[in-house]
């Protein structure tokens, strides 16, 4: 009898224990059903304070922070941070115009995002002396938040592709003039008579002479 009412027990446990688990297990997906719905259709506004060997990042909405972070240079990575914990939100990002150009502008704009690159002189300044990458993406993501940053407009691919052969073909001459003012430096204080000669072809053939 003792065992009969042992057994009984035991099995009554299991299947409360099963109730349990199941009960947990729909509470589970239903909370992860409602994260997911919780962010939809809703403005996010993403502050990036861009480096070469990391970005801070900064997620807010109107009225409130979410999250600030330190992650790789990986745009990427970012879009995939956004899509799995803010899901179906529209995403509005920013950063500075800065040395890295406009390759994250092309990533996230080309995927549909909404993103602007901003000039480092147009952002409100709040008259701290503090300036820390956590602090800079914060006042983007806020400003961006109130409508308060000026948009560069970025040129086509074509554009900019033209822009770096003629940035380097200036670069070049003008390297190119620096040498012959330090060649005919040389030749005067030498007071050598190939001082006085036009710079041409036969004078660099000469010079090679010496």
């Amino acid at each position: 009898m003792g065992v009969f009412v042992s057994t009984i027990l035991f099995g009554g446990l299991i299947m409360k224990k099963k109730m349990i688990s199941k009960r947990e297990d729909v509470s589970e997906s239903q909370s992860i059903s409602h994260n997911n719905m919780f962010f939809e259709n809703k403005e996010l506004f993403i502050g990036m304070d861009v480096h070469k060997a990391k970005w801070v990042v900064t997620v807010r909405s109107y009225d409130l922070e979410l999250k600030t972070f330190s992650m790789e240079p990986k745009a990427e990575l970012l879009e995939k941070f956004l899509l799995t914990t803010y899901p179906k939100a529209k995403y509005k990002i920013v950063y500075e115009c800065c040395f890295s150009g406009f390759w994250i502008y092309d990533y996230f704009s080309e995927k549909g995002y909404s993103i602007i690159v901003t000039p480092t002189n147009r952002i409100y300044k709040d008259g701290s002396s503090i300036k820390t990458d956590k602090i800079d993406s914060r006042k983007l993501a806020f400003q961006l938040s109130r409508g308060l940053l000026k948009e560069v407009k970025a040129p086509s691919k074509k554009v900019r592709e033209y822009k770096y052969i003629f940035r380097i073909y200036d670069k070049q001459k003008m390297r190119k003039g620096q040498i012959l003012r330090q060649v005919k430096a040389i030749l005067e204080q030498k007071n050598h008579p190939y001082k006085w000669e036009k710079w041409k072809k036969g004078l660099v053939e000469k010079l090679k002479e010496l």
